[in-house]
């Protein structure tokens, strides 16, 4: 029954897995050191066949259980290649005639082939290489010569190894000069080390020897497209152009958009351009077709950066350093990184134990270390956004109000920060200004469908209501008092004399001078109480500030001449407290 057989297949699996992975291959296989070749061949194809395709498949393994599954099959196959190089050495050492060599060097080949398809590169590039030794004498077999070194080095260029695959090919062509293959893969090669020139010389070269070879001739056409098209990148990269580079790529054909360089140059371009997202998604393409590209895991660590996935652009980073770039670049995009990371954490846990001070000042320093930064960044609007939240729980509504503009001036449909700010206004009893911004923002179609903003609309609009009538209320209040009072007035003027004796105006005169000497000793304007400001407030939250409060202050033809004048003071002021705070700055 197939649930049987499949329950079956898990257990032997399963009795496969132990806490501690033996580490000595002949474990690993479950044969001894003196079993013959037969012997450990039997015993490993055994053990391979449970794992392999067609078996999971029949028994309806899951994804994962066959991914498990491959796993153990490499560790197999990298065990019986260790077994059989020492074999070989044994071998050797013996001085076992011409057909026990070949015997070896045939194993050894199928094993590494069998790697080779199940994507075990490393393995298959030993395997291939220990054949390619107990082969030993060219004469043998040199058509087996030669494909063994062919193998060897495309298993090596898909692991990067590019210099020992270039050795492979020049030794296969030291045989026989007449390979096609052998200059493909050696063009490739060069490629990938960015010897452009090299590349295309070597097609060329190939192309004379085999003329016959369309494939050769196809690559040899391609190949120089290719250069031109990356020199031509190169060049636009260079003077900025980065625009024009994206449209030169878009109208490349599909098998350009394959190639690594042109991906390259298309990553770099939407980072230089703020398009951090579309710069993570070239990257990571990159990374796919060639995981130890130092270029692109730089790219994908700044661009998860700027889009504010800080453990992720951690991780790319630390990747780069652990293949060997330790460049003082890499190195200080790290220690950034890494700083605004804690100070995030930092600033998050003061949050949440309520210190909201501590939580602004954090929030500050973290901007402070994460800068420069593009106001279209979501890492941008994510630390401001931060700030923002902190000073509204810390009751510093201006404060909030600011660093929620500056957020909205990046993207201006962030609901979140319009919440802060609508509640920062609220608080504020600012319900016509509320009123004002949130007219403009409900009238657009992506505004009306947003319940908050309609519902913070509608409540600006009733506290607005309520609030004047209140004051009409208080007013027709006020003037019934005054009218008492005046009448009041008017009976006591009549009887009395009210003209200032001289002993009045001196007292009077006297209180002038004592006034006048009191303003004399006042301190100079408090613009950060004016302002409602702290010292650790930026100078882009303090322009939003006055921004705010120069909005307040209205200067229509119905103003008095004494409403006007109040009114320019007033904006003088303010643009005395902008030029003392960009003094400062």
């Amino acid at each position: 029954h197939p649930s049987v057989q499949q329950s079956e297949h898990q257990h032997q699996m399963e009795g496969d897995d132990t806490d501690d992975v033996p580490s000595d291959p002949y474990d690993i296989l479950g044969v001894r050191r003196d079993n013959s070749l037969e012997e450990i061949n039997e015993t490993y194809k055994s053990k391979a066949r449970k794992y392999s395709e067609e078996e999971l498949i029949k028994n309806g393994f899951t994804d994962t259980e066959r991914s498990e599954a491959l796993e153990k099959l490499n560790l197999l196959q990298e065990s019986m290649i260790t077994v059989l190089t020492d074999l070989r050495s044994q071998l050797w050492a013996e001085g076992a005639g011409a057909d026990a060599m070949m015997d070896m060097a045939h194993y050894l080949e199928e094993i590494a082939t069998t790697a080779f398809n199940n994507k075990n590169f490393k393995a298959a590039a030993e395997g291939f290489a220990e054949a390619i030794t107990a082969l030993a004498d060219p004469t043998l077999d040199s058509a087996m010569y030669q494909e063994l070194h062919i193998k060897c080095a495309e298993a090596n260029l898909e692991i990067n190894e590019f210099t020992k695959c270039i050795r492979f090919l020049d030794e296969a062509l030291e045989v026989d000069d007449q390979i096609p293959e052998a200059y493909l893969h050696k063009s490739r090669a060069h490629m990938q080390m960015n010897r452009f020139d090299d590349a295309t010389v070597i097609l060329e070269i190939g192309n004379k020897r085999c003329p016959t070879s369309k494939e050769l001739q196809t690559q040899l056409d391609y190949t120089k497209q290719l250069v031109q098209n990356i020199e031509s990148l190169e060049c636009l990269k260079i003077n900025g152009m980065h625009s024009d580079l994206i449209k030169v790529t878009d109208r490349l054909g599909e098998d350009m958009m394959c190639e690594k360089h042109i991906l390259l140059a298309r990553a770099s371009a939407f980072l230089a351009l703020d398009q951090s997202d579309k710069a993570v998604e070239v990257a990571t393409k990159i990374h796919e077709i060639d995981s130890s590209n130092m270029e692109a895991l730089v790219i994908l660590a700044k661009a998860n950066y700027l889009e504010g996935n800080i453990e992720t652009a951690l991780v790319e980073c630390q990747k780069a350093l652990n293949l060997g770039d330790q460049s003082q670049g890499v190195n200080m995009l790290y220690g950034m990184i890494n700083d605004v990371a804690q100070a995030i954490i930092l600033a998050d846990q003061a949050l949440q134990n309520k210190n909201y001070k501590e939580a602004c000042s954090l929030c500050t320093k973290t901007i402070h270390i994460a800068e420069p930064l593009l106001k279209s960044s979501p890492l941008y609007r994510k630390l401001y956004l931060a700030r923002s939240e902190a000073n509204l729980y810390a009751g510093n509504y201006m404060q909030a109000v600011a660093n929620a503009n500056l957020v909205l001036g990046s993207l201006p449909e962030s609901i979140d920060a319009w919440s802060i700010k609508i509640k920062s206004l609220e608080s504020l009893d600012r319900h016509q200004q509320l009123i004002d911004e949130l007219e403009k923002v409900v009238a657009e179609e992506w505004g009306s469908k947003q319940p908050s903003l309609v519902e913070a609309h509608n409540r600006a609009n009733d506290a607005l209501n309520q609030q004047q009538q209140e004051e009409e209320e208080e007013y027709d209040d006020d003037g019934e008092e005054k009218n008492e009072v005046g009448e009041e007035n008017d009976d006591e003027n009549d009887s009395e004399d009210v003209t200032p004796t001289p002993q009045d105006v001196s007292t009077n005169d006297n209180d002038n001078d004592e006034e006048h000497e009191e303003d004399k000793t006042e301190d100079a304007p408090n613009y950060y109480e004016f302002l409602g400001v702290t010292e650790d407030t930026s100078i882009d939250e303090i322009q939003e500030v006055v921004r705010m409060k120069a909005r307040e202050i209205t200067l229509s033809g119905e103003c008095s001449p004494a409403e006007r004048a109040k009114a320019e003071e007033k904006l003088r002021f303010l643009q005395e407290c902008l030029v003392y705070f960009f003094k400062k700055a």
